[in-house]
């Protein structure tokens, strides 16, 4: 039986309502007079980021398209996965463990937009590709196995309002029908794809070859066998450029939860 879910904030119905002074004056427990907005650019997947001034503390807004976004499209994020998280206080379940620094999010038609405490001190330089510090090291696997222990077999994932992704998603997220779902949306990352793909059969001998295709166009098996192990709260994008270490309190934050799902731990 899944558990049942309510939810535990309510969304605003577009940005300019989630910014106006008053409703951040009521969020930050302080009176804010001006908003301000200053563009950071776009991620990966052509979502956008933003600076919010609030009087002169920063925040940051994240819009994200999900029927526009690549990674959402090919694993299936219809409802938002970092919203749905936040909005039915999954991600407040994580706490203390691993912080998520989300403060309200709205929905406006197709789109929403996600409201975070400004973290940037405890970000990790992009592309950094040298491991951090073994103490912090340490404290980013022990908050994410306190997470992955504290959902180990939570039904209430599988809850379909959250819009978790499933073993069959994430198991053929880089198949080519993945890349095939992308093809219109984001050409140049298709192209890649199938790039990869060329590369990787041009290298494989023919029995292994045979093997992969096998297993691409019949995951089933591969499914079912990963099924029946025990299944957590994943993640999905656990990578140092999607986390951050608050140097006062040395708390791990987690972003991007976009590609959240329940499957093994693994």
């Amino acid at each position: 039986m899944i558990n049942q879910l309510e939810a535990r904030y309510t969304l605003y119905s577009s940005a300019e309502e989630m910014l106006a002074p008053e409703t951040l004056s009521d969020m930050l427990k302080r009176k804010v007079t001006t908003v301000r907005l200053e563009p950071m650019g776009a991620d990966f997947s052509s979502n956008q980021l933003f600076r919010v001034w609030a009087d002169e503390q920063s925040l940051v807004m994240k819009s994200l398209f999900p029927r526009r976004d690549w990674l959402a499209i090919g694993s299936q994020d219809t409802l938002c996965r970092s919203v749905t998280l936040w909005q039915y206080g999954i991600l407040d379940r994580v706490q203390p463990h691993l912080q998520h620094a989300q403060l309200a999010a709205c929905h406006d038609g197709d789109d929403f937009s996600i409201l975070m405490e400004d973290v940037s001190r405890g970000v990790f330089p992009p592309f950094q590709y040298s491991p951090p510090a073994m103490p912090q090291l340490f404290r980013i696997l022990d908050s994410l196995a306190e997470m992955h222990a504290l959902f180990w077999q939570d039904d209430s994932l599988k809850n379909p309002v959250l819009g978790l992704a499933d073993i069959e998603v994430m198991q053929t997220l880089l198949s080519e029908r993945y890349w095939e779902a992308i093809q219109d949306v984001a050409p140049h990352i298709f192209a890649m794809g199938k790039q990869g793909w060329n590369a990787l059969f041009d290298m494989l001998e023919a029995d292994s070859r045979e093997i992969v295709q096998q297993v691409l166009n019949h995951p089933q098996a591969v499914v079912a066998k990963l099924a029946s192990f025990p299944f957590t709260l994943r993640h999905g994008d656990f990578r140092l450029s999607n986390l951050a270490i608050l140097p006062d309190t040395q708390q791990v934050v987690a972003f991007d939860w976009q590609q959240a799902s329940y499957t093994p731990a693994a």
